[in-house]
């Protein structure tokens, strides 16, 4: 990728297939919050950032969000069971995002929280 103003190139680990992989952050300073939404959502000038939040990885599915607690071990088994092995078709959102896209990765991101948390 050449040099991009508003992203950088962020290279990731996926927990779950463990293959390597690029996605975009937003880069610091290409944004800023100017104003706050009735429900305190953030009102950002330039880029949103909250839409590179969750990384997903484009191989197995696997969906992160940095607030979740890492998964690992039984928990894995869980994830694969219950989310992985019943993704339909994997969704490559290592790139620029829509807003629908955003959505998709944070519902992603759900899925693999729940799955964790059963059991």
């Amino acid at each position: 990728m050449a040099f991009n103003l508003y992203y950088y190139e962020s290279k990731m680990v996926c927990n779950y297939c463990k293959k390597e992989y690029t996605t975009y952050k937003v880069r610091p300073g290409r944004y800023k919050v100017i104003a706050q939404d009735t429900d305190f959502m953030p009102i950002y000038e330039g880029i949103n950032p909250l839409l590179y939040e969750v990384a997903v990885c484009p191989h197995c599915g696997y969906a992160y969000h940095k607030s979740m607690a890492r998964t690992y071990g039984p928990f894995m088994l869980l994830i694969g069971e219950i989310y992985i092995n019943q993704l339909q078709k994997i969704m490559n959102l290592c790139k620029e995002r829509s807003i629908d896209e955003a959505i998709a990765s944070y519902k992603l991101a759900y899925l693999v929280a729940r799955a964790s948390m059963v059991g």
